[in-house]
């Protein structure tokens, strides 16, 4: 067999030498050197296109007016300074229309999300007319825009939230900047507030209903008294009746005390003595306030008769009157704990840290951006028609292709 000179190629089945010959190299191939040869032909047309693209970007450049940012940075609730109303800002989250899924937690992620809420973006369009400003005609373009121009970021090591807001106007920056931190304290504030009211509504409610049922206990209470003839409702009597019972628990423990010291003192004893004299004071004392409650003539609670069935439902009444009335105390000391919360709430959760001033120096990367883009897009434009170019020729060289670009131009051509 004989061996192929051209080692790129081989003949097909060591067939007759005017067999067909293939290549293992692809006519095709477009290597790096022709690359770089079609580029260096072309240089002058990519050069011109990079500065066209250059001259374009200045003139936008120069034409556009510069931007001014101002920057505010405020303290979310959660610190020590903040108290425990870190943990309403999820609730305070939901109510704005604002979703926070897992990070409703974290106090810095929650104000964030107020801050981006459209609740908040809609005043910010109302106050400072921003779709004038913006030259939108929807309410929703104009939010797109006032994102564009905003930037709101939370610091996951201090816990701050930056607000930076852009503008051609340095002072209306400044001012939208710090008009984020007092919008977000009267949104925070009027949702806490809302809570709080609520909170308020239901116990004013609560205390109503309790009221009715302690008038009810009462007048039951009062009709039991003049059919016994007990003056437990008044003052005089309601207070014979604690003090009564206050004295009765006394001498139970001292009574007990007594029995203990008697199994080895005898009646000489001082301090046996002391203790009877004592006990002696305190009966004569339960007597006293017993005779002036007018429960001692009654004999309901001394126990030396048994109660009558009047008896037994009058120390129901009693008791039920007791309850009622202990009930809407307590109820008239948490309205006026709810009362203090939604004065305390409606006076704003956030610190503003930094004030935002109007910025003395315009931004400089939005010009520099402006300028590399359009010499990026010059000299790729240049390049691809460097391509164009070189494939034109080589087309034009080649009969087969050169008949091909013909039949194409034909094909496309508009004239009859």
């Amino acid at each position: 067999m004989n061996t192929p000179l051209n080692p790129g190629k081989e003949s097909h089945d060591g067939g007759e030498s005017g067999a067909p010959i293939l290549s293992y190299s692809d006519e095709d191939e477009i290597s790096l050197l022709d690359l770089l040869t079609t580029i260096g032909e072309e240089k002058w047309t990519v050069i011109i296109t990079a500065l066209v693209g250059l001259l374009i970007a200045l003139g936008f450049a120069l034409m556009r007016e510069p931007t001014f940012t101002s920057k505010a940075s405020i303290m979310p609730p959660g610190n020590a300074s903040s108290g425990g109303l870190s943990s309403q800002l999820g609730a305070l989250a939901g109510l704005a229309g604002v979703s926070l899924g897992g990070l409703a937690a974290t106090p810095e992620k929650s104000v964030t999300a107020l801050l981006k809420s459209e609740r908040l973006a809609d005043r910010l369009i109302e106050t400072y007319k921003l779709r004038d400003r913006y030259k939108e005609e929807t309410l929703i373009e104009t939010r797109l825009a006032l994102a564009k121009w905003t930037k709101i970021n939370a610091d996951k090591q201090s816990g701050f939230v930056t607000i930076e807001f852009t503008d051609k106007d340095p002072k209306f920056s400044a001012e939208v900047a710090n008009a984020y931190v007092k919008f977000l304290r009267e949104l925070s504030g009027e949702l806490a507030l809302t809570d709080a009211q609520i909170k308020r509504a239901a116990l004013e409610q609560q205390l109503d209903k309790a009221r009715d049922t302690m008038i009810q206990a009462e007048l039951h209470l009062r009709q039991l008294d003049r059919k016994l003839g007990i003056n437990t409702y008044d003052v005089k009597g309601d207070m014979g009746l604690m003090q009564a019972a206050q004295i009765r628990g006394q001498i139970i423990a001292l009574e007990v005390q007594q029995q203990a010291m008697r199994a080895f003192a005898t009646d000489k004893n001082p301090d046996l003595i002391a203790l009877n004299a004592q006990l002696t004071a305190l009966r004569a004392q339960l007597a006293k306030v017993e005779d002036g409650s007018g429960v001692r003539a009654n004999r309901l609670l001394d126990g030396s008769k048994a109660p009558t069935e009047d008896q037994v439902a009058h120390a129901k009444a009693v008791s039920e009157a007791r309850h009622r009335s202990s009930t809407y105390e307590a109820l008239v000391r948490q309205l006026e704990f709810a009362r203090a919360d939604e004065a305390r709430q409606g006076v704003g959760l956030v610190q503003q840290v930094d004030i935002a001033v109007p910025p003395e120096r315009r931004d400089p990367m939005k010009r520099l951006l402006m300028v590399l883009i359009g010499i990026l897009a010059g000299g790729f434009l240049g390049l691809l028609i460097a391509f164009l170019r070189s494939a034109m020729r080589k087309m034009r060289a080649n009969p087969d292709e050169a008949a091909r670009l013909a039949a194409f131009k034909r094909a496309w051509g508009f004239k009859a």
